[in-house]
């Protein structure tokens, strides 16, 4: 009788990637070399099989084979212990961010990678915030979320920034909301105002109007300012236009300069809204010049509105010098409008722009406090323009 050898091959493992991990097998001995069929089945926490078809799935198997042998072959078989690993991939939250008190909270997103093609809507469960309805910054969590045990997640998360706009804020707690209050840092619930010029007595250097000649220069807010980590920050031109920052910009530096016509880098379309006033705020991160904050950094743009403009109809241009392949020029800012459920409506700076990151998060209107604001994530100029 002739003594055989049975011989299973097939790879110790694999990682997930959709496809079957499968072997052959084959007996020998003397003339004899036959194929053999391959069984696998579930080893250790594994359950599968026995079956001559071939594991996709994340595990641990063995895949056997058998020769029974006959009138002149002795019997033989082997076997061999094969995994297949789950598969790597990374899961990032992407950030999010809402109004407060509106509901319900926008749904939490993600980007995967190294998901098998096809299998990319495979996941159950999904991402979970910090519980909490006031303003403020939550963590993003993976929550529940899973792609089965094929993959192993490895989650970057990320934050939820709940945040107030002007019309919710009341910086002073003095009962008037900061979208029309006339003095934002210091309490005046009478909201006084001798002089008319948008400026509340207790704010305003000059509360009964220019009677003495002004120490900063009509065309400078007097070099940088250190914006406050704790506290929105306000930039004011002696002409009671001025630039709000929120504490997203803490210990980067802004200065708040006046921008005369006759220096334009370049005269407003021919045609189009006349120049009534210009204001330049440029924001240092160190020595670098910043061109937009990431949410939630917000900046509060306030022109006054002269008594003579008040009924009229009045725009804002940026100017935009990455426009004309670097020469620059102007684009006008989206009025403000407000979504169905009464949040502003948030837009690019370009809409053509997938990758633009400056946003528009308020568009321009006029206050009861006759003055013209908008809300934005970038420095730069911006005019005030009649139509």
């Amino acid at each position: 009788m002739v003594t055989t050898t049975t011989t299973v091959n097939i790879a110790s493992s694999k990682v997930y990637d959709g496809s079957a991990l499968s072997g052959d097998a084959a007996v020998t001995g003397g003339s004899l070399n036959t194929l053999l069929p391959v069984t696998y089945f579930g080893r250790a926490a594994t359950t599968y099989g026995p079956t001559t078809v071939a594991p996709v799935n994340a595990g641990d198997y063995t895949a056997s084979a058998v020769f029974e042998g006959d009138a002149f072959y002795t019997p033989s078989s082997d076997s061999v212990d094969f995994s297949i690993t789950a598969r790597p991939i990374s899961v990032t939250a992407d950030a999010k961010s809402m109004v407060w008190t509106t509901v319900p909270d926008p749904t939490l997103t993600y980007a995967v990678t190294n998901v098998v093609a096809g299998e990319e809507g495979v996941f159950t469960g999904g991402l979970v915030r910090d519980a909490g309805g006031a303003p403020g910054v939550y963590q993003i969590h993976q929550g529940t979320l899973t792609y089965g045990a094929n993959y192993a997640i490895s989650y970057i998360g990320n934050t939820f920034t709940i945040f107030m706009t002007l019309g919710q804020m009341d910086t002073d707690n003095d009962g008037i909301k900061d979208d029309v209050d006339n003095c934002v840092l210091i309490p005046n619930a009478d909201q006084k105002d001798t002089d008319g010029d948008g400026i509340g007595d207790v704010c305003d250097p000059t509360p009964f109007g220019n009677l003495q000649p002004l120490l900063v220069p009509v065309t400078g807010f007097g070099g940088f300012t250190i914006f406050n980590c704790n506290a929105e920050t306000i930039l004011r031109l002696p002409t009671g236009d001025f630039v709000m920052a929120t504490s997203d910009f803490c210990n980067m530096q802004g200065e708040l300069t006046e921008q005369l016509e006759e220096v334009l880098p370049e005269d407003l379309p021919v045609g189009g809204p006349a120049f009534e006033f210009g204001m330049n705020l440029t924001i240092l991160d160190g020595l670098t010049p910043v061109t937009s904050v990431e949410d939630p950094g917000r900046l509060t743009y306030s022109f006054r509105i002269p008594a003579e403009l008040r009924d009229r109809e009045l725009t804002v241009f940026f100017w935009d010098i990455t426009l004309k392949e670097g020469a620059g020029d102007w684009v006008e800012l989206p009025a403000y409008a407000e979504e169905e459920d009464g949040t502003p409506v948030i837009t690019s700076l370009h809409e053509e722009e997938s990758s633009e990151l400056r946003m528009t998060l308020e568009g321009v209107k006029k206050t009861e406090l006759n003055r013209v604001e908008f809300v934005t994530n970038f420095p730069g100029l911006f005019i005030l323009a009649v139509k």
